[in-house]
């Protein structure tokens, strides 16, 4: 809301204004702009995808209108709401107010996800028994999963797409297919549709971060017995595998992931090679190859995740969503704020 309002007012002041609300825990953010305002039709489109005032706003001042849809979004999901007062060539008044507890330390960047000190506390004190095929074409998220499964007490056989799984599994002598769906030569639901039609007996598990109802329909109808989703909740591994395989009448207390031996130096490798990855990323854009752009932003979203980045994952997100979509401008506006945060992420473990 504040670089729009300073790129929208050539003339006059722009002033940021923060209220703090301890007894109702109540943030509000208020944005003033002397500039171009807006007309009553142009307010009635200001939240909607991908929309300008007009065609010349796109092509004066840039952008993809895609900013204050995703401002509406995330206040909506915070349980807030953004009001905006306008007229013609007087101004805008915006106006963001949001659900914001207190807490003892806090830091979008700064701290680990949630589900890493839930896991710890709740994860299942229990090993499990068998032999598990893992199908996962992204090497960060493969070491990570493997040292998950190795905690659990199983054994690992890794493979690289659906193609190899498929052999794998139909060759080798598995108890459980643990497979990410969106992987190269042949996706998980490829695969998965092929080995129901062998006749393949064990549990299939998907790996994914598209968990809408239709996805798990999806899977399940392509013959998958379950789905977890990414970032992996330890938790959740624990539960959904001892559904599925022998449990060990032996305990061990899992703990969470950071807790798994080598966690930090995986860790550090993805950090290590982000650099790479997102000048492959800017590569990608600058020759429009929209569907690599969207498949390396899909595997950088789930181990940003797991990672405890979650700035890395909605950005990386919504990259992949403008990719996808075919909109170059909105996913290289996405792609300027992952370059600002890869600074960030660098500085935090320095």
């Amino acid at each position: 809301m504040t670089s729009n309002a300073v790129k929208f007012t050539e003339l006059g002041a722009v002033a940021l204004e923060l209220e703090y609300n301890s007894e109702q825990q109540r943030l509000k953010l208020r944005v003033r702009d002397s500039g171009i305002g807006m007309s009553d039709d142009q307010l009635t489109m200001l939240f909607k995808p991908f929309s300008q005032a007009d065609s010349s706003t796109a092509r004066k001042y840039g952008g993809t209108g895609l900013g204050l849809h995703l401002v509406h979004q995330l206040a909506t999901k915070m349980k807030g709401a953004v009001q905006v007062r306008s007229k013609l060539q007087q101004g805008a008044v915006f106006e963001l107010e949001i659900h914001a507890p207190m807490v003892e330390q806090a830091g979008w960047v700064d701290s680990a996800p949630a589900t890493l000190n839930a896991a710890r506390e709740m994860a299942h004190d229990m090993l499990l028994s068998g032999h598990v095929l893992l199908a996962e074409d992204g090497p960060d998220n493969r070491l990570l999963i493997v040292s998950l499964l190795h905690r659990l007490g199983l054994t690992v056989e890794v493979v690289e797409d659906g193609a190899q799984a498929v052999q794998a599994a139909l060759t080798g002598q598995f108890d459980l297919v643990l497979m990410d769906i969106q992987m190269p030569v042949m996706d998980g639901v490829q695969a998965a549709t092929v080995l129901q039609g062998a006749g393949y007996g064990r549990p299939l598990v998907a790996l994914t971060a598209n968990v809408m109802q239709e996805d798990i329909e999806a899977y399940r109808e392509a013959g998958f017995a379950c789905s977890i989703s990414k970032p992996i909740d330890v938790e959740v591994l624990a539960r959904r595998l001892s559904q599925l395989l022998v449990q060990d009448i032996s305990t061990a207390a899992l703990g969470g992931l950071e807790d798994l031996p080598g966690y930090a130096d995986i860790r550090r490798a993805f950090i290590d090679s982000l650099p790479a990855s997102l000048q492959q990323l800017d590569a990608h854009l600058r020759q429009n190859s929209l569907h690599a752009a969207a498949e390396l932003c899909h595997t950088l979203r789930g181990t940003g995740a797991s990672f405890g980045y979650p700035g890395l994952s909605q950005l990386t997100a919504a990259i992949e969503r403008a990719a996808r979509a075919g909109n170059t401008d909105a996913a290289r506006d996405a792609y300027a704020q992952l370059r600002a945060l890869e600074e960030l992420i660098d500085c935090k473990d320095c």
